[in-house]
């Protein structure tokens, strides 16, 4: 997450003792790297974000309902543009 999302290492590590303390996730380490560690949702982090993301989708629906289809479809267009451009810097940098 530090190297591709290009956060903060000392950040990260916060998130994800918090997140730990909460049971919302594991951590596995790496069998191809020991420096490297796996985190995965518990039962009670996927109910969690099975939660989480309902109300988000509803709060899409709502939002993307009063934007007429072809205006939307121009928006998603450009912004898939924006996101190749973003992936392309940020792996320019490394």
């Amino acid at each position: 997450m530090v190297n591709r999302l290009l956060l903060e290492r000392a950040h990260v590590s916060k998130v994800v003792k918090k997140l730990l303390q909460m049971d919302l996730v594991a951590i596995t380490l790496s069998e191809e790297d020991k420096r490297s560690s796996w985190l995965s949702p518990t039962t009670k982090g996927k109910q969690l974000l099975k939660n989480c993301m309902e109300i988000f989708e509803e709060w899409n629906k709502e939002w993307t309902d009063e934007i007429p289809s072809d205006q939307l479809s121009d928006m998603l267009d450009h912004l898939s543009v924006l996101q190749t451009i973003f992936k392309n810097k940020i792996f320019e940098t490394k």
